[in-house]
């Protein structure tokens, strides 16, 4: 199966330099193939997860993936823009991005752990970046468990528990440089 993330994601906000480049590239695909399985399964929990899995043409994964149009509780049509929002936007990627940003804050140098820095450079904290790109899939993760708990949606995904929606609200959950 394809991955939802790409290496052409990492723009903008979520910029990784030199995203094309084969060694970065490479690293990408690396933590692409690592955390993209892992953060689905922490969305949608096992069960949908393996449903998604077995069968991603089914139209309510595709749904879930590339968005649709939805009731909410409280009578208003809503928009879940899906966890794919385009060819170049995912909210997984924001996930992504994240661990990138902590894979390389320190390198292992020959003989001890080294934070890396340019010759005309001065090293600064990622955390700023790092917390935006959390707090972003933080909102997207939220406006999620909305749609698929929604009571017109709630039936198409039987697998989907409010237990699965209560771990995913505790562990995305909004943060700043204080950790409060």
């Amino acid at each position: 199966m394809a991955n939802l993330v790409t290496n052409l994601m990492f723009v903008a906000e979520i910029n990784i330099p030199n995203n094309t480049s084969p060694e970065v590239v490479e690293t990408i695909n690396w933590l692409i193939n690592k955390y993209e399985p892992e953060i689905l399964e922490k969305l949608m929990g096992y069960e949908l997860y393996g449903a998604y899995i077995s069968n991603p043409e089914d139209q309510r994964i595709v749904d879930l993936i590339s968005g649709v149009e939805y009731v909410k509780d409280d009578g208003t049509l809503a928009q879940w823009k899906g966890l794919k929002q385009s060819s170049t936007v995912s909210i997984l990627a924001n996930y992504i991005y994240y661990q990138w940003q902590v894979f390389n804050v320190v390198k292992q140098g020959g003989q001890n752990t080294v934070i890396p820095k340019g010759a005309m450079s001065i090293n600064i904290s990622p955390n700023i970046k790092m917390i935006k790109a959390w707090n972003d899939l933080v909102t997207q993760v939220r406006l999620m468990v909305q749609y698929l708990t929604a009571e017109t949606v709630a039936d198409t995904y039987p697998e989907y528990s409010s237990k699965v929606s209560l771990d995913a609200l505790c562990f995305f959950r909004k943060i700043n440089e204080f950790d409060l």
